[in-house]
């Protein structure tokens, strides 16, 4: 059941990351993920204090599912974070680290979330570079 949760949640990973790069596919046929095992491309992006993180270049140092969403102003994003939370002690207990990338600035990462008992590392790639780089790298 986890396992099974975890791929859907990377799934949606490629719908979301399809759908902030420049050019939207045709049909659903042409979206493609970064897939399980990818290597990550290197990227920056930034904590909710500011500070650079740097993912990638290549495999990262554990399990990872990485979660695009359009920000904390957003109800549909709201209610999946708050959703994730019934698989986040399997999966983290397996040794996943869960990330979240959004558009909004590092200064307002938290403070707009709908769910108060939010605990995931959620990070800022406002300029939407990271993004790019990843769908690039499929």
């Amino acid at each position: 059941m986890i396992r099974s949760i975890a791929i859907m949640v990377i799934a949606l990973l490629g719908a979301d990351t399809i759908c902030m790069a420049s050019e939207v596919p045709s049909d659903a046929s042409k979206i493609v993920p970064l897939l399980v095992g990818s290597a990550m491309p290197a990227v920056i992006v930034r904590n909710a204090d500011g500070t650079d993180r740097h993912l990638g270049p290549g495999p990262l140092a554990r399990p990872t599912v990485l979660i695009f969403y359009r920000g904390g102003w957003c109800p549909y994003c709201n209610r999946h974070l708050g959703e994730l939370k019934t698989i986040e002690p399997d999966l983290l207990k397996l040794g996943y680290e869960f990330l979240f990338l959004t558009a909004d600035k590092p200064e307002i990462l938290y403070s707009s979330l709908k769910e108060p008992d939010i605990h995931y590392t959620l990070l800022s790639d406002a300029k939407m570079q990271a993004a790019r780089k990843i769908v690039a790298a499929r």
